[in-house]
């Protein structure tokens, strides 16, 4: 919670007690739980005069003297009993100009932050209330040259040594600030990064990154790479994270926020105009972008999608995907016509396809094949739905609309857990299961013979058997990317990131966070930079890349470069 140092030491104020380390020797020294009985105390701050050690604690005001050499005995550590709310939660302490200085934190501010009133004692022969400090919630406070600085919710105040707030910032939520020596204000800010503030102007100084650690999907073109941050629940419920998009060119990240929106979950770039692209949202339906900015939203009422709730933000968007024609396909749970289609001209249309789809409680991503053939997942162990429109969209009476188990050879239902699926350069559609990783061989095959089986792959031991293992059998396959060179990216949950050949019979790569940087074993998605091979592996902890081998092929060569060499 706050780190304070003093003679060569660190004390470290934790969710437990104050760990002291020695920074010359990088060790840690001693551990002290402060508690009645020895017990775990959450410790806010520590601060010091020339006698005592102060702890701001969930429990009141803690002192122990600096020359105890029995710090690690919790009766070393005495309870202030002459404060106002001795038993209460205090947020910091600091010791400025002689006088000890706390905050008694009302915990009337977990309930409300408008009803709370923090209160700000200090120590001048008695215990007083310094009323001139009025703040729903602070943080902390800190001793900065010849100043006293407060940050608390709505900003921070520099206090001087006769008594007087001489500056002030309103910031977001200054977890944390300091004035250095040339009377620079820097403010810790939750959310909006590290500021320097000085003269009244303010420099924002962070990383450069997406808004969001996580990266649920992406995208790739024209150089520049595309995620998003939603979600759904186990129940295919909201989680109500905050609509941004988050854009990745010449190196920098760029993330546009609209707080209007919520739960993007999916996304689609014109293949004609790589600035010009497509979110789908849990519940806020088709929200469309250009030059990263939001041009419109398609929903209800200016589109063949369908609320939930009529009239209401319960538009459910579940995937993307366009067909050669750039007509722009998607899935919409749980309503009548869960089909729809934003043509090229710009038109709507949607499908009842049967009414087979209606009862499903969520529908995942959708994809279009080399064959203009529709497939799309159906969440929680439904397997797959597919349709062929014959190459007329708007006329259904040729329509064909099949859903699939995903069987064997002989009928038997193999699993129906289908979380991610791809479609290879020769049109075999690669399935991610909870039983890792098959494959539908001239997946056409169900519109022309009306079924079709699924296959393992079976991997060969390197043991000098016969014998065989299908690939990633105990694998949960969460995505599949293919590259330039139809290799096969894997993304699992839990295991990590696999690259296979074309055939998957060879294995490539194997990178998981215990071997390699990847952030995380958990991958949401994998995308590929068809220009330079890049490859992104997006996760609950961020976005990493590995420089991939295999580009895309383009139909004409008039501008090569040869790279790294």
């Amino acid at each position: 919670n706050d780190i304070y140092f003093l003679n060569g030491k660190a004390y470290l104020s934790c969710g437990f007690g104050i760990v002291v380390v020695d920074v010359q020797k990088y060790e840690i020294t001693d551990t002290y739980y402060i508690g009645e009985d020895g017990d775990a105390l959450q410790v806010n701050q520590v601060s010091s005069d020339d006698t005592y050690f102060y702890a701001a604690t969930e429990e009141g005001i803690r002192r122990a003297l600096i020359t105890n050499p029995f710090l690690i005995d919790f009766n070393s550590w005495e309870k202030i009993t002459d404060i106002p709310n001795i038993d209460g939660p205090f947020s910091a302490v600091a010791v400025y100009n002689g006088r000890v200085f706390t905050v008694y934190n009302d915990p009337m501010g977990d309930i409300d932050p408008e009803l709370a009133q923090d209160r700000l004692y200090y120590f001048e022969n008695a215990w007083s209330e310094y009323t001139q400090y009025v703040e729903s919630d602070c943080y902390e406070i800190r001793v900065a040259e010849e100043y006293l600085v407060l940050s608390g919710r709505n900003g921070v105040q520099v206090m001087s040594s006769d008594f007087l707030f001489v500056k002030s910032y309103e910031a977001g939520f200054p977890k944390s600030s300091i004035v250095d020596e040339e009377g620079v204000l820097w403010v810790a800010d939750y959310g909006r990064g590290m500021i320097r503030v000085e003269g009244g102007e303010e420099e924002v100084i962070r990383p450069n990154g997406p808004y969001s650690s996580i990266a649920y999907k992406m995208a790739s073109a024209g150089g520049t790479l595309y995620a998003v941050s939603g979600g759904v629940s186990t129940t295919y419920g909201n989680l109500f994270r905050t609509g941004t998009l988050h854009t990745y060119k010449d190196q920098t990240w760029n993330s546009n926020i609209k707080y209007e929106y919520s739960d993007y979950i999916t996304l689609a770039v014109d293949p004609d105009d790589p600035t010009h692209m497509f979110t789908g949202s849990w519940g806020f339906g088709l929200i469309e972008y250009r030059e990263s900015k939001v041009v419109k939203n398609h929903r209800e009422s200016n589109s063949t999608l369908q609320s939930i709730i009529p009239g209401g933000d319960a538009v459910r968007i579940g995937g993307l995907a366009y067909d050669n024609d750039r007509n722009l396909w998607m899935t919409n749970s749980k309503v009548a016509e869960p089909i729809s289609v934003m043509k090229s001209d710009g038109t709507w249309k949607s499908f009842k396809v049967g009414g087979l789809l209606s009862s499903y409680p969520a529908l995942g991503e959708i994809l279009v094949t080399q064959d203009g053939h529709i497939w799309a997942i159906i969440s929680k162990g439904h397997g797959l739905f597919a349709m062929d429109t014959n190459g007329t969209i708007d006329n259904e009476e040729d329509d064909v609309y099949k859903l699939v188990n995903v069987v064997d050879e002989f009928g038997k239902v193999i699993t129906n857990e289908v979380f991610s699926f791809a479609e290879d350069h020769n049109g075999n559609i690669w399935l991610g299961t909870n039983e890792g990783i098959l494959v539908y061989y001239t997946p056409s095959k169900l519109f022309t013979d009306g079924s079709l089986h699924a296959r393992d792959i079976i991997v060969p031991r390197d043991d000098g058997t016969n014998y065989g293992d299908p690939l990633l059998q105990t694998q949960k396959v969460t995505a599949i990317e293919v590259d330039g060179a139809n290799r096969k990216w894997l993304g699992t949950s839990g295991g990590g990131v696999f690259l296979v050949s074309q055939d998957g019979q060879d294995h490539v790569y194997n990178f998981n966070s215990e071997t390699s940087p990847l952030l995380s074993n958990n991958i949401a998605d994998i995308c590929v930079n068809g220009e330079n091979g890049e490859v992104f592996f997006g996760t609950e902890k961020g976005i990493i890349s590995f420089r991939g081998e295999a580009t895309q092929g383009e139909e004409a060569y008039d501008n090569v470069k040869v790279f790294p060499n």
